[in-house]
């Protein structure tokens, strides 16, 4: 999964932001906002040095752009790409409250890299499952443990 390209918000520039949280916590929030990309510019190679892929990225358009005015939640949606293909996985992922008065404006660009480069560009389709006994006691059951035996110790509990 460490190797899967995935496209991630990875440099903003904050021209406003008089919400409560610092500049370092919001770029934090935004840059691990999971994106979906459908286009022709969607391509890229996923080996690039960090200002190769930023040009990369400037010249394929993935530019985004953001502003807006409290009062209200700031969510995902309002993130907006000057390539219509980008826009984020989901909608309403909050980002934070603004308050009466607090403005958020910001620029910035969303590169495609890999997993082992920032958790940001982590692939989060990786799903597993285990599975696990069950083990049902019968009423004649006379306590001797037999049936238990062998379990991990995490079924001690039915012993």
């Amino acid at each position: 999964m460490s190797e899967v390209p995935v496209l991630a918000i990875d440099e903003i520039n904050l021209y406003d932001n008089t919400s409560v949280l610092f500049d370092e916590q919001l770029s934090l929030r935004i840059g691990e906002v999971p994106l979906t990309c459908r286009g022709p510019g969607c391509v890229l190679a996923n080996r690039r040095s960090a200002s190769a892929a930023a040009q990369a990225v400037r010249d394929a358009g993935w530019i985004l752009c953001f502003s807006k005015e409290g009062p209200g939640m700031v969510y995902s949606e309002d993130i907006q790409f000057t390539d219509l293909g980008v826009k984020s996985a989901f909608k309403k992922i909050p980002i934070v409250i603004l308050g009466d008065g607090e403005k958020l404006v910001m620029e910035g660009f969303a590169t495609k890299r890999v997993g082992k480069d920032h958790t940001k560009w982590q692939a989060g389709t990786l799903c597993g499952y285990k599975n696990q006994p069950s083990l049902a006691i019968g009423e004649a059951c006379d306590g001797c443990g037999k049936c238990v035996e062998g379990l991990p110790p995490q079924y001690s509990g039915h012993r």
